[in-house]
């Protein structure tokens, strides 16, 4: 019984993100541990993870409706957990002290199902999928909700400046996100990575974060090179899995523009990216003056951000940063 109010005292300490993540685990080491229980019972034939992922197929589907949902709390393997799981934590918080836990909970379940809808229908109207059979498990497209929402509210959050080759190995690494980009695992892939830049910086490469200068790593630049590199990848490989991902981004955009969260400048901000000289604040707008907030500190906290990045803040700095964002949408 001691145990069991542990536990709970230990999960009702946990955010939403950390909550989701916690489950998303469980769930995947569930069929480890049924799987040794089937084999010690000697009972053979049995998958239940089957009865969870979403069908491309209308009459398979049909059959398990709740897979809409149910597909996204499956991981085919660690590397897809893992990198999963690790982007909703950073994105996840970063939106969890702008808006709280409620808005990351509905964004990444609608984000879910938007995949899985985009997904059945992908293969159900274009003639390239006719006659092919599919399945698809994963939470990306949730995740992609989540990054999304935020690309829309600040398109030009910038998470570090850094220098080129940095910025080179960035790209490949998001993208070995998704694919085996890279001809090795992911954790070996992190390994590697930490050697080449700490090489790289030994021999007078800039390719750590530079404060004033450097390549600036905003969400639209992330959020443009995953977009591209779905549609690349769609009629190359697991199809289905990409136009989930471009499903889930797509609803996160819309929720934020539909709940007047989104600032309206993602356009605008995709062609003046590469014209900017000097870097750029994410500045605050609202529908709104921020009455009782002082304008300058809100300046103030986001130059620190533009610096330092978010984690850089203090926790009244946050606070005051958050409490003026909820005053604006009122």
């Amino acid at each position: 019984m001691e145990l069991k109010n542990k536990i709970n005292l230990y999960i009702s300490g946990l955010n939403i993100v950390e909550k989701i993540i916690l489950f998303n685990i469980t769930v995947y080491l569930l069929p480890f541990v049924l799987k040794t229980v089937l084999f010690l019972f000697n009972i053979k034939g049995l998958s239940i993870v089957n009865w969870f992922t979403i069908d491309a197929t209308l009459s398979e589907f049909i059959l398990k409706p709740w897979s809409i949902l149910t597909y996204g709390f499956i991981h085919g393997s660690f590397s897809h957990i893992f990198w999963n799981m690790l982007i909703l934590y950073y994105f996840g918080n970063i939106l969890i002290n702008l808006f709280g836990d409620k808005l990351v909970k509905k964004l990444f379940l609608t984000g879910i199902i938007a995949g899985g809808i985009t997904y059945v229908f992908s293969y159900n109207v274009f003639p390239a999928f006719k006659g092919l059979s599919s399945v698809m498990v994963g939470a990306s497209a949730g995740v992609m909700s989540v990054v999304f929402f935020l690309c829309s509210y600040n398109p030009n959050y910038t998470l570090l400046r850094a220098g080129r080759v940095l910025s080179l190995l960035i790209i490949i690494l998001i993208l070995n996100t998704y694919s085996n980009f890279i001809p090795f695992d992911s954790s070996a892939g992190l390994i590697v990575l930490y050697f080449i830049i700490y090489t790289l910086d030994i021999a007078g490469f800039k390719t750590f974060e530079q404060k004033n200068h450097g390549f600036p790593i905003t969400i639209l630049f992330i959020c443009g090179v995953l977009v591209i590199y779905d549609i690349i990848q769609i009629p190359i490989d697991n199809s289905g899995g990409h136009i989930a991902h471009i499903g889930g981004s797509l609803w996160g955009y819309y929720y934020s523009v539909k709940n007047n969260n989104g600032r309206g400048d993602l356009v605008n901000s995709i062609f003046s990216y590469f014209k900017r000289n000097k870097s750029s604040k994410p500045s605050f707008k609202s529908k709104k003056d921020n009455k009782g907030f002082d304008q300058k500190k809100i300046d103030e906290i986001l130059d620190k951000i533009s610096d330092s990045g978010y984690d850089s803040l203090s926790k009244s700095e946050k606070e005051y940063l958050f409490n003026a964002g909820k005053d604006s949408d009122k």
